[in-house]
């Protein structure tokens, strides 16, 4: 059934306990990355519509199935350490390293493609200002990512010709002039948010897949500790 014969020695103790320690921070790390996925989902709806990517959407589905996954995985771990059964502790290291695998190569490929996403977002804002008085989600889009990030336009507020949305303009008056307009665009204020995005969906990553690294060893180690 996979139960071994128990450990013996202080030695498999202390490698017991560091599981536990080691996958104690994994339930939280897979709580982390369930919270961070959530997030990325509600907050995906402020600029999406006018950078014309489901980028957010496929990530939080990402992240929401891999936290869920990783907070199963540690319990796996926990339980097999608890009862120092061979199967689930080989079965918890092959999961443990599939994900970790799977985490690696996304954050790889995050890295990889990341000036292309910048350079898309350019030629989508420009087609989504041509839907701004015509389609609601992106009016709505537009003028969040103008009123948050203090820009008017992609590159320049001229951009908008004579018909300059109010949310280019401080407190949003009912009329917005060229003067009173924000002078910078929103291309590099928008790219520099989803970048921000990024940078907290991988450093998340890469901290749970180092303490993945520990739950491996440990697991490994205390396997070949039992008789």
């Amino acid at each position: 059934m996979g139960f071994g014969k128990g450990i013996d020695g202080g030695c498999g103790k202390v490698m017991q306990y560091l599981l536990f320690l080691a996958n104690f921070l994994i339930f939280v790390g897979g709580l982390t990355v369930l919270s961070v996925g959530i997030w990325t989902l509600v907050d995906k709806n402020q600029f999406s519509e006018i950078v014309g990517t489901t980028m957010y959407s496929n990530a939080a589905i990402l992240l929401i199935f891999a936290g869920v996954i990783v907070v199963i995985i540690s319990c796996l771990g926990c339980l097999g350490a608890l009862k120092e059964n061979k199967c689930m502790l080989l079965s918890y290291f092959v999961i443990l390293l599939i994900i970790f695998l799977f985490m690696l190569t996304a954050g790889i490929l995050a890295y990889v493609f990341r000036d292309e996403v910048g350079d898309k977002i350019e030629d989508e804002m420009k087609d989504t200002m041509e839907d701004y008085n015509q389609k609601q989600a992106i009016k709505q889009g537009w003028d969040l990512a103008q009123s948050r990030l203090k820009c008017c336009g992609v590159i320049t507020k001229t951009e908008w010709g004579s018909s300059i949305p109010s949310s280019c303009c401080p407190d949003e008056p009912e009329t917005c002039t060229s003067g009173q307009a924000y002078s910078a665009g929103c291309k590099e204020k928008v790219k520099m948010y989803v970048k921000d995005h990024a940078k907290v969906i991988g450093g998340v990553g890469i901290g749970i897949a180092c303490i993945m690294i520990l739950g491996m060893i440990f697991s490994i180690i205390l396997y070949k500790m039992i008789d």
